[in-house]
């Protein structure tokens, strides 16, 4: 079945009645993945504006516990992800309710190994270095949690109209170069200087999040050896944390056994 003009407004503008109204469409026994007459799911229909709202999120949250399918893309090729990361204004990604929309597609199974003209580390980046945020920097690093690939980036993306091509390489990191010669401002967010040293850390890691987030686990029993053969002290202070001077007296195995449960944290205050 088609979805008809008025519930597609109602999609898109679930403050006014809107999230009733589609709720009461679905519990009719229609398909949570129809379409409108542009092709586009109703999933997508709760991105396509230019405000998000609690409310919208509450809407894309009950579409996906119906089935929703995140990754499904309009008529014109057009993904939920991508329309809520581009948005309809040059600050999308920066306020809560943007940043907990697209965690929620990330979480339901955001494909992210996408063609080039839909990479959605690459969409995230680009709209990340025009406006850097909290809120941006978190789905970044949500997307990197959750296996987006430093090397899979674009070379060559459609991004709100314009090309951007990134010569060489197919890295992140080169990626991020030609974002910051683009947006010579985001170099003084502390944000944007995160993010870079976000991937700088992985790829020094193994290129991987899971090898990112071991890594400092490692680095933690690297000094406790170094301790251990008198090579470095450890400093006790008022403020000095005493699990961790008692990890450092466990064996090997039960102190990377302990250090697996550590809520360690990343360059942007990320549990990893």
């Amino acid at each position: 079945m088609v979805v008809h003009l008025e519930l597609a407004q109602a999609a898109e503008d679930a403050e006014q009645g809107g999230f009733e109204a589609v709720l009461e469409w679905l519990d009719e026994g229609n398909d949570v993945n129809d379409v409108d007459d542009d092709g586009k799911p109703l999933i997508l229909l709760t991105a396509n504006h230019g405000d998000m709202t609690p409310r919208h999120v509450a809407l894309a949250r009950e579409l996906i516990a119906r089935g929703a399918d995140v990754n499904r893309r309009s008529q014109s090729g057009m993904s939920p992800f991508e329309t809520a990361v581009l948005g309809s204004h040059r600050t999308a990604l920066n306020t809560g309710p943007e940043r907990d929309y697209v965690l929620l597609l990330i979480d339901a199974g955001l494909t992210l190994k996408e063609p080039d003209q839909h990479d959605p580390l690459a969409w995230t980046c680009w709209k990340f270095a025009d406006a850097p945020s909290r809120p941006a920097l978190q789905v970044l690093t949500a997307l990197l949690r959750a296996g987006a690939s430093l090397d899979a980036v674009t070379s060559e993306s459609t991004l709100a109209g314009d090309v951007l091509v990134v010569p060489g390489d197919r890295s992140a990191e080169t990626l991020l170069r030609h974002l910051e010669q683009e947006f010579p401002d985001a170099a003084r967010y502390w944000t944007w200087i995160a993010c870079k040293r976000l991937v700088d850390d992985i790829r020094a890691a193994g290129g991987t999040w899971a090898a990112y987030r071991r890594q400092v686990r490692k680095d933690v029993l690297r000094l406790r050896s170094l301790v251990s053969r008198g090579r470095a002290k450890v400093r006790r202070t008022r403020t000095a944390n005493p699990i961790v001077d008692r990890v450092f007296r466990l064996p090997n195995e039960l102190a990377w056994h302990v250090l697996q449960f550590w809520r360690a944290t990343d360059a942007a205050g990320e549990v990893l």
